[in-house]
């Protein structure tokens, strides 16, 4: 009779263990509907037959063997998602997870049976949380970024290239490359490593958050130019026009961007890599980058 208290006593406190979980629900029904009532019989009854004594060992156990099922079943849901970071901002991202670098990735993942979880944050932060591993991966970077960053590695295959140009009112010669931004004042995004890295020391920056405040500072005559990625939606590239805003050339630089993961999913490098390659043989690449990026360019001049 101890025993079976004890047992008994046990499956209550499990439950109770379990109420900050979605899986209580069930737990806690089978737990306070059946068991509890058992428990509470034999706190009573002297005797106990060898019946009934069974099928409250039985129902105990299984509840506990249910727990246990449906517990791995939640954990492993849980890890068929990988949660990338995205700025948003378009027409490489989308606020609504639907750009072509959502789209990218997306089916990257899809091929080694994983889903895709986007979470919007500024770019300055998008790289520190992927380094400290509170986010899987990011879409799309510059390579090299893991000297600064030791918990992050990107994926070999290059997702796309992207050109970074000038943008100002006036003309400014660009033929010397980033020394022709030498003592100018110049604005870009907040985070982009690559601009961090090769404007002259001489310059005057200043960092935003969008590209909209790029356009303000221009317009305002508190910077001569911004730096910015040929990349450009159809709304941003009207303001540029009828703000008067022109694109320089020749550009800055052309640079590939990668895939980048957190090092705890370095044996998905390989197979994302492998993915990647795949998609540009077989057409799914190609398919995209004319969904998403050939209508573009009405209004890029890049690439």
């Amino acid at each position: 009779m101890n025993i079976l208290k004890t047992v008994l006593g046990a499956s209550l406190g499990i439950g109770k263990l379990l109420q900050k979980s979605w899986i209580c629900t069930i737990f806690c029904f089978f737990s306070s509907n059946r068991v509890a009532v058992l428990h509470k019989k034999a706190k009573n009854c002297r005797k106990l037959s060898f019946s009934s004594l069974t099928f409250l060992l039985v129902t105990t156990l299984s509840l506990q063997l249910l727990f246990s099922v449906v517990y791995a079943q939640n954990d492993s849901a849980e890890h068929d998602f990988l949660v990338f970071s995205s700025s948003g901002q378009s027409p490489l991202h989308s606020t609504t997870n639907d750009g072509f670098l959502e789209a990218i990735t997306r089916e990257a993942l899809g091929r080694i049976g994983y889903q895709l979880s986007v979470k919007i944050f500024p770019t300055e932060r998008s790289i520190y949380i992927l380094n400290k591993g509170l986010v899987d991966g990011e879409m799309s970077r510059i390579g090299g970024l893991e000297k600064s960053y030791p918990n992050i590695v990107h994926v070999p295959e290059k997702i796309y290239d992207t050109g970074f140009y000038v943008y100002s009112k006036t003309p400014i010669a660009t033929d010397l490359g980033w020394e022709s931004l030498a003592n100018k004042k110049v604005a870009y995004i907040r985070g982009w490593k690559i601009l961090d890295a090769n404007v002259p020391k001489s310059a005057v920056v200043t960092k935003t958050k969008t590209s909209q405040q790029l356009l303000n500072l221009v317009n305002k005559g508190r910077v001569d130019c911004f730096i910015y990625s040929g990349w450009l939606n159809s709304a941003f590239s009207s303001d540029l026009k009828s703000n008067h805003v022109l694109q320089l050339n020749p550009h800055l630089a052309i640079e590939p961007m990668y895939m980048y993961l957190n090092k705890k999913h370095l044996p998905l490098v390989s197979k994302l890599n492998k993915v990647l390659v795949e998609m540009k043989k077989d057409g799914s690449y190609d398919a995209l980058v004319e969904k998403y990026l050939e209508p573009l360019t009405a209004y890029n001049s890049v690439l």
